[in-house]
């Protein structure tokens, strides 16, 4: 499953202790991933709005997260750049391929599998603008020179020769004189919206059809306002919602936003009622018995303590 490298990924980061120190040497062999091996990216949908057409890519393979192109009259917004060069690569070779002129990049959080590919989008469309808030910009910069070296033994030639920092996004991008809104009150994580279209897009705020990771969410004060975040998002009564990481066949339904908030309150229920990992796995597993697991075990751990992470 595309997630297995991922975990492959996740245990490097505990050997490093995110500091960017040189991988096992015995893990090369599981975490390589060579050209001749390598699933290339797909369309996984295109989605028609009134106002812009979206064409989804398909989850990498690595991490399962996506990038959308967002298109008009022959002009082109790219939100994200998933994981690697060559994902990036493919990104490009489409919007050439339809002949689309990229005017905006924009990377919608601060995850590498979100913005690894910014060089090699810009160097393909020089002209186009590489944007992100603040908090984006913040984290990225704080962030990069570690998250390099740890996915380094994993990507190998995929991962980047350099890394740019995105420019201050203003509150909506503009698109051929039509707009996609920035929004969320939670500066941190916010999402972006076509109101007529009634889209949402973009951010971490959304998962699907896998366990989520919980990692980077494990104390309560945080999942309390992941659950606000969520709530908002439902006030703008959109009808097309795509998650930034999900299986292929996603029919980007609002139920997107329900199911990640199901899970994360099953999730703290299960977090109150046991003190260990192995029963937090048991418990979730039987809650959900169809979702691939391969995150669950580390987000268990690290929210009972058993683990450390940052």
């Amino acid at each position: 499953m595309k997630r297995k490298k991922w975990l492959v990924g996740l245990a490097l980061v505990i050997a490093v202790g995110l500091v960017g120190c040189q991988a096992k040497k015995e893990t090369k062999e599981k975490t390589t991933k060579t050209k001749e091996t390598q699933v290339r990216p797909k369309i996984e949908k295109v989605i028609k709005g009134e106002t812009f057409t979206y064409h989804v890519m398909k989850p990498d393979e690595v991490f399962g997260a996506t990038a959308v192109l967002v298109e008009k009259n022959g002009k082109g917004l790219l939100v994200d750049t998933q994981f690697s060069k060559e994902n990036a690569e493919d990104i490009v070779a489409y919007i050439k391929e339809k002949q689309i002129t990229l005017d905006t990049l924009y990377i919608s959080y601060s995850d590498p599998d979100f913005y690894f590919g910014t060089a090699v989008i810009k160097e393909a469309f020089p002209d186009a603008k590489v944007l992100a808030t603040a908090s984006t910009i913040k984290r990225i910069k704080e962030t990069n020179e570690a998250k390099q070296a740890v996915w380094q033994e994993t990507l190998q030639d995929n991962a980047p020769d350099r890394i740019l920092l995105p420019e201050l996004a203003p509150s909506a991008l503009t698109l051929d004189s039509d707009t996609l809104q920035i929004v969320g009150s939670d500066e941190e994580k916010q999402t972006l919206y076509q109101p007529t279209d009634k889209i949402l897009l973009g951010g971490i705020l959304v998962a699907a059809d896998s366990h989520l990771f919980m990692a980077d969410t494990k104390t309560r004060e945080s999942q309390e306002q992941w659950l606000k975040d969520l709530e908002e998002l439902t006030t703008f009564g959109a009808t097309r919602v795509i998650p930034n990481h999900f299986a292929s066949g996603n029919d980007f339904s609002p139920e997107n936003i329900a199911f990640t908030k199901e899970y994360l309150e099953r999730f703290m229920l299960s977090e109150a009622t046991y003190t260990t990992s192995e029963e937090i796995i048991q418990d979730m597993k039987a809650a959900y018995p169809n979702l691939p697991d391969d995150s669950l075990e580390m987000s268990a751990k690290v929210v009972t303590g058993e683990m450390d992470w940052e």
